[in-house]
Formats: structure tokens, C-alpha cells, sequence
């Protein structure tokens, strides 16, 4: 999306963004769609990256500023969307996925397999130690933060935001925790539901998606398409609860069969 200061690039979702029209109305920008996209885009242009820690919402983009120039990626708070870059020479090569950065330089991109070896033995944990990926050049956009490229082509990296180490102790009577957790759950979810296009939800067996989807369908009478793994392996089956849930809320559910431990898992690694 394009207008007279910037251009955007966007993929992801703004779960506040009707509040942050709001306030870009009060400052008396005009609007021409009913999109989160074009608040997003409208909230750079006057904001800049630095007031990122406002929106709520997952995302990757690029912005780029018409007036300074300037060159923006960045990623939502717990990246949630993926952003990958290649930064050689002053050259800039960036996607949400590493097939795009591949396919337009394929000599830089060379397989890291530290990285790979580190991902095999510890699953996803290893994916987020680092800025690293699975090519040695190629560097993930961290979560929270922001990089801006000037005009002279200088590489700038912010952090805009941070979790906290440390959470104070709520005092209140359990019976008001309770009530406090119910209330920003069930905003939680209706934020989420808000959307251009049909809602779909991995089931798992466990409480919290189990949550997720019985609340939209009751609460919010949002009927949600689920989709769950379905495993031979009895460690990772969890079949009968997922049914259960499926059937009191009566989803349209798909299940996606995964196989035991055949050289076919291997296969796809390789594709």
C-alpha cells in the first residue's frame, strides 16, 4: 500500500488498530479504507518506528519513508511473523521466507549446518537463541525489533521492545485474579476475531486451545475451522480429547496425519 509519504509492505494483523485510527483522526489524517493496513501505514508516516511498542497485533513489514529515503523492517513484539535478510556489501535482500532470498542470490546462500544439527537435536527451542537461520548469511529480523536503513545506506538495529524480568505480585483476592484473567482473555480472543477472512485454529488437546476455540464459538459465536495433528506415536496422541472438544463445540475439524519415525520424515527434512 502506497500514498504520498510512504509505502508499506505488510503482512500480519493490528488487533488495535480501530483504536489507533481513532487517535490519527484526532491529529486530523484522513482515511480512504476500512484496512489495518493503511492505519499501520499511516501510523509510520507520522510516528515513525519508534512508537512500534503501541500497536498490538503480529506483523512483519518493510516501510519505506518517501521523504528521508529511509528503509524499514521490523517484527511484532514476540515474532510471531517471520522476516529474513541478507545484508552484504551495502545490498539488501529481504522476505518472509528464505526460498525468496534463495532464489535472488543463490551464491551467498549457503547452508548452515550448525544451525540445522542444533535444530534436529533441541527442536524448535534452538530456533531463538540467536539472530541466526538456516543459511550462514542470512539473518532473522529478532522479535521486538526494528532495523532502519538510511539514505547513505548505513544499517541501524533497535530494540523497541523488551519483556519484563520481573512481574510484580498481584495482591488482590483470588476470586478478583480470577475475574481479571477471564476479562483479558475474552478481549484477547475478540480482537483476534476480527478479520477479512474466515478464522481457523490449531487444536491440540490441551486446555489452552481448547480455550481459544470454546470461546470464540460460544462466547462470540465465531464458527472456527480447526485443524489438529493426528500421531501414531501414543506420546503425542491426543486424539480423544480433541474429539471431545471438536464434538461439544461442534467445529469442522481436519486432522493432518503424521507418520512414525518412517525415512519419509527424512525425505521432506530434505526438501
Amino acid at each position: 500500500m502506497k500514498d504520498d509519504e510512504g509505502l508499506l509492505i505488510f503482512n500480519g494483523m493490528i488487533y488495535n488498530y480501530l483504536e489507533i485510527k481513532k487517535k490519527l483522526e484526532n491529529q486530523n489524517l484522513k482515511f480512504s479504507t476500512n484496512s489495518d493496513t493503511e492505519v499501520l501505514l499511516k501510523f509510520l508516516n507520522f510516528y515513525g518506528p519508534d512508537q512500534l511498542e503501541r500497536l498490538d497485533g503480529m506483523w512483519s513489514f518493510a516501510y519505506y519513508n518517501l521523504h528521508e529515503k529511509s528503509l524499514t523492517l521490523s517484527r511484532d513484539k514476540f515474532g510471531e511473523k517471520p522476516l529474513y535478510y541478507l545484508w552484504k556489501n551495502k545490498e539488501l535482500i529481504f522476505g518472509s521466507n528464505l526460498n525468496y532470498i534463495s532464489q535472488i542470490n543463490t551464491k551467498v546462500c549457503k547452508i548452515n549446518y550448525s544451525k540445522l544439527k542444533l535444530t534436529i537435536n533441541n527442536s524448535f527451542r534452538s530456533l531463538f537463541l540467536d539472530d541466526s537461520s538456516f543459511f550462514k548469511d542470512v539473518k532473522r529480523v529478532e522479535p521486538g525489533t526494528y532495523l532502519k536503513i538510511d539514505i547513505k545506506r548505513n544499517l541501524y538495529i533497535k530494540k523497541y521492545w523488551r519483556p519484563e524480568k520481573y512481574f510484580r505480585v498481584n495482591k488482590k483476592k483470588y476470586k478478583d485474579n480470577v475475574s481479571a484473567l477471564k476479562n483479558k482473555f475474552y478481549s484477547s480472543i475478540k480482537k483476534r476475531l476480527i478479520s477479512d477472512f474466515p478464522v481457523s485454529c490449531a487444536l491440540s488437546g490441551g486446555i489452552d486451545s481448547g480455550a481459544i476455540v470454546s470461546t470464540a464459538n460460544k462466547k462470540f459465536n465465531q464458527k472456527i475451522h480447526s485443524f489438529s495433528i493426528k500421531s501414531k506415536n501414543l506420546n503425542y496422541n491426543e486424539n480423544k480429547n480433541i474429539l471431545n472438544i471438536v464434538k461439544q463445540n461442534k467445529l469442522e475439524h481436519t486432522f493432518v496425519n503424521i507418520k512414525k519415525n518412517t525415512k519419509r520424515n527424512l525425505d521432506d527434512l530434505a526438501d
